[in-house]
Formats: C-alpha cells, structure tokens, sequence
C-alpha cells in the first residue's frame, strides 16, 4: 500500500512538471506559449488568466516613463514584464496576479 502511495505522488510530482509555461524566449514563443497554456484550461480558468495577464501587465507599466522617455521605457517595461512571466504556469500567474498589489 505504501508503495502505491508513492508512485501515485511521484506520478502527481511528474505530471504537474510537464504543465505548459511561458516561454519569453521571443514574442513568437511567448505567442505560441500563451496559446498552449490557455488550450488546457477550463472557460473559467481562461478567464481568470486572461485577468491575470491584464493586471500583470498593468503592473509592469510605468505611463509616465513611457510618456517622458518614449521608447527605451516602453521596451524595458515590455522586458521587465516578460521576465516576470518567463518560465511560470497559468496557476503561477493567476496566483501572482492575485497576490501581489
């Protein structure tokens, strides 16, 4: 029985390391990766993500650099948003988007 036990939580283990993640490799990928991610969610989930990208989004924009500075802040605002996401599941980023202030 303890056996079972531990397949069972190290085929969970395994299973949830093959979730679908943001890949900001290029905006192609990060395209291509958002597509993946919101394949495998329910119509509620995709909701909550989209939500959750919206807010992120929001949070990584400082208008009134973009304004002043023009493009060199509207493009490290884009970096520094891309690399906040690289790498993390759609539950990570629901779950930051609802943590963070």
């Amino acid at each position: 029985m303890q056996r079972l036990l531990i397949i069972f939580g190290m085929s969970l283990f395994l299973l949830a390391c093959f979730e679908p993640t943001i890949d900001t490799s290029s905006d192609n990928a990060f395209k291509d990766s958002v597509k993946e991610i919101k394949r495998n969610l329910s119509s509620e989930e995709k909701k909550q993500f989209d939500r959750a990208m919206l807010k992120l989004t929001m949070r990584h924009l400082d208008l009134t650099s973009i304004v002043l500075s023009g493009t060199d802040a509207k493009s490290e605002a884009k970096l520094q948003f891309k690399q906040a996401l690289d790498g993390k599941t759609a539950a990570q980023i629901i779950d930051e988007a609802s943590t963070e202030n």
